[in-house]
């Protein structure tokens, strides 16, 4: 079973990945903590780090910089309300492998997921 590291910003923000992810067969760890999340991307080695942010701006840019910091391997979807082009471009160009505006289609959050893994 392949393990998913969800990191996500608001309480209520998880559930629908975090159950689409699992349903699907994946183990799936949740931390809203950056620091936790980093030591998890180092220990456990994720197959997909999934960033589930509310608000798009300089904490998904951060968030995107540490985890490209810590490997440069591990696939990152970025679920966002992304609106404007240029942020997704900017987080494409600091190590997102792609980008997927909510409210996202769990089969084509999951047709994603299953692409950044390959």
């Amino acid at each position: 079973m392949e393990r998913i590291l969800l990191i996500y910003d608001c309480p209520e923000s998880p559930r629908a990945a975090q159950r689409i992810l699992e349903a699907a067969g994946y183990h799936v760890t949740a931390s809203s903590c950056g620091h936790i999340a980093m030591n998890i991307i180092y220990t456990a080695r994720p197959a997909l780090v999934v960033l589930d942010v509310c608000t798009p701006g300089k904490l998904i840019q951060n968030l995107c910089r540490q985890i490209r910091d810590q490997s440069e391997s591990v696939p990152l979807l970025v679920l966002s309300f992304i609106s404007d082009v240029e942020e997704v471009v900017l987080l494409l160009g600091l190590g997102a492998d792609d980008c997927l505006a909510k409210p996202f289609m769990p089969r084509e959050f999951l047709a994603r997921a299953r692409a950044a893994m390959r």
